[in-house]
């Protein structure tokens, strides 16, 4: 056995936190290393160089005659068009995209060559080195620079107004797998339960406090779903969670003014934009028929009709200048401006495989496998609300893994990577 074959759950568990939680940690140290972009690119390369290698020695390049695979490959070619052939607006003025083609190039590549690697990514993924790795790239690192900058910085929204700072949003949608994780494996994180339990109510404390903090609403909407949502596929008695789920739905959502009320004693943004959120309704106005041009979802619907089979573009084309290049804060809308029906039938039913076999093998998974389909979930769940699918490694590779999760996971539910 080599060395590479020795440590390939390290070199897995390494590859998945620099596409996940380790950007908190990469962005702290853009303000001391001018340089870290860099830094970091050839540590990425380095790391897939070093998967690619276990995944030749031992699957060779075996399951890449996919659909899925032809699909990804022809969106990446969708965006390498709209941002050079068919460029709208230049690459500075487009949200979420790069500033440099050399970067786009960069993350496709990388992109690809992770998919080529997700066989090797979900057999040897170890849930507690993610788990306790995470704790520090990714938490630790959160909870200094809060204290670093102050909770007031986020509560009076001053990060608005800055150009240098890290964005909330990082913050907190980083965090969000990582207490998710925590909660699923509360009794599975160390050999000793007492030990495990303690780190898992760490991760709920830590990470609880950053999601207040943060003001954004989404994270802490998505991580209560993901965990409904987890807790409902991996419990074999579903009468038995209905039982339990229900009731503590019914006495959170009564006694909602009152948690409200002691949220804001920490983080008053936070506790009015959530009050908001359930008694006002859609304050993001991403509904908003009275007023259309304001409604992202439905400029971007609109933008999808001008050109249904083939797209338009991959950001918004508004004669708004509040939406020029920005994208539509929707997974669906986006595939829809970006490829139109042509590449909207295909991702429909790509999904429904991922989600058939979500249902049918999450009981059946160990804690390892099933914590794939939990990083999975965050980053879709995320996407119902904000962020982009460009150049997105987390949720095209954790998209490809669930999706190929059939035929991958009879090893699985025999081999246990403690």
């Amino acid at each position: 056995m080599n060395l590479i074959d020795r440590n390939i759950e390290w070199i897995v568990v390494s590859a998945v936190i620099l596409v996940t939680t380790f950007p908190v940690f990469e962005s702290c140290l853009r303000f001391v290393l001018p340089i870290a972009d860099g830094v970091f690119t050839i540590i990425h390369y380095l790391v897939l160089f070093l998967l690619l290698f276990y995944q030749y020695n031992h699957y060779k390049w075996k399951g890449l005659n996919d659909k899925y695979i032809y699909f990804v490959v022809l969106y990446c070619i969708y965006v390498i068009l709209y941002t050079t052939i068919f460029q709208v607006y230049p690459l500075v003025s487009l949200l979420g995209i790069p500033n440099k083609m050399i970067t786009i190039y960069t993350k496709t590549t990388l992109l690809l060559g992770y998919l080529i690697c997700a066989k090797t990514i979900f057999y040897h993924f170890n849930v507690r080195k993610f788990f306790y790795l995470s704790l520090v790239f990714c938490t630790l690192s959160s909870l200094l620079y809060i204290k670093y900058v102050g909770v007031s910085f986020f509560q009076n929204a001053e990060w608005a107004e800055e150009n240098n700072y890290i964005h909330p949003f990082i913050l907190s949608y980083a965090n969000v797998p990582i207490m998710v994780v925590g909660v699923l494996n509360y009794n599975k994180l160390a050999n000793t339960k007492w030990v495990s339990k303690f780190w898992s109510i760490v991760a709920i404390l830590t990470i609880g406090y950053i999601l207040i903090v943060c003001t954004k609403r989404g994270p802490i909407l998505w991580l209560c779903v993901n965990l409904v949502i987890c807790f409902y596929f991996t419990n074999r008695n579903k009468l038995k969670y209905a039982a339990i789920i229900v009731p503590i739905s019914l006495v959170l959502y009564f006694n909602l003014e009152t948690v409200l009320e002691w949220i804001s004693y920490v983080a008053p943004s936070t506790s009015e934009r959530i009050f908001e959120s359930v008694y006002e309704g859609d304050t993001a106005h991403r509904f908003n028929l009275e007023d259309q041009e304001s409604s992202n979802y439905i400029l971007g619907f609109k933008q999808f009709l001008g050109s249904p089979v083939y797209g338009s573009y991959f950001r918004l084309i508004s004669s708004d200048f509040m939406f020029r290049g920005v994208y539509p804060h929707n997974i669906f809308i986006e595939i829809l401006m970006t490829m139109g029906l042509l590449g909207f039938v295909p991702f429909i039913i790509l999904l429904k495989r991922a989600f058939n076999n979500i249902y049918h093998y999450s009981p059946i998974l160990n804690r390892n496998s099933i914590s794939c389909v939990v990083l999975f979930l965050s980053q879709f769940l995320q996407l119902q609300t904000t962020d982009s699918i460009v150049l997105n490694i987390w949720f095209w590779l954790f998209f490809f893994i669930v999706y190929k999760m059939k035929e991958w996971y009879s090893l699985t539910i025999v081999v246990e990577h403690d």
